[in-house]
């Protein structure tokens, strides 16, 4: 786990307060390619955090796709509310490695969601992999997350049909504001935002 203060808010799944806008939900994932992108401690994996959650309390089976030392967390998983012991992390040695294991997954009709963390992976899917990976979650009424940074991924092809951007604001002690931006989507256009208050555990 990252240690730098700057960091805390892109590993750790902090205490949501409700909603100002109602935000996304797995069921708007279903059957698509979808990137969460941000710049530095955007927030990005605490906000996927309550995404596993929700899925896993809809009954689905989620996957977690890294590369080899990735980020991800267990005790700050089920702190935000996510069956650990449901979960499956997949550890990968490369960028080509971490599209494979998404393939395979999928393909075993098993995982609902699976979240494939592409951040410094230095990869960058082509078309013919991505539509492998739409025609299985098409198949099988699942869903893929890559989690991007825009410093290291450039915007993921045509095939993506959503796209959000999460950006964190600090709001005073312990407290923050995590926006996900709609920059892109095929089924219903983009320029949605939805916002959600966030206090930091006793203690941050």
């Amino acid at each position: 786990m990252a240690s730098a203060a700057s960091n805390l808010a892109h590993v750790l799944p902090l205490v949501p307060r409700p909603s100002i806008q109602a935000p996304l939900s797995p069921a708007d994932f279903i059957g698509r390619l979808i990137e969460v992108t941000g710049q530095g401690a955007s927030a990005r994996t605490s906000w996927l955090a309550g995404q596993i959650a929700e899925a896993q309390r809809a009954g689905e089976t989620v996957a977690w796709i890294q590369r080899v030392g990735g980020l991800l967390y267990p005790p700050d998983l089920a702190a935000a509310g996510i069956d650990v012991a449901a979960l499956a992390v997949v550890q990968m040695p490369d960028g080509p490695a971490l599209l494979r294991a998404a393939d395979v997954l999928l393909r075993s009709g098993g995982f609902g969601l699976c979240i494939v963390d592409l951040e410094g992976a230095a990869l960058h899917p082509t078309d013919g992999q991505l539509g492998r990976l739409l025609g299985l979650c098409q198949k099988h009424g699942a869903a893929v997350v890559f989690l991007t940074a825009p410093v290291d991924t450039p915007a993921l092809g045509s095939l993506v049909s959503l796209r959000l951007e999460v950006r964190r604001e600090l709001r005073g002690t312990g407290q923050f504001a995590v926006q996900v931006q709609v920059v892109k989507d095929k089924r219903r256009g983009p320029g949605r935002v939805s916002e959600e208050e966030w206090r930091a555990p006793a203690g941050l």
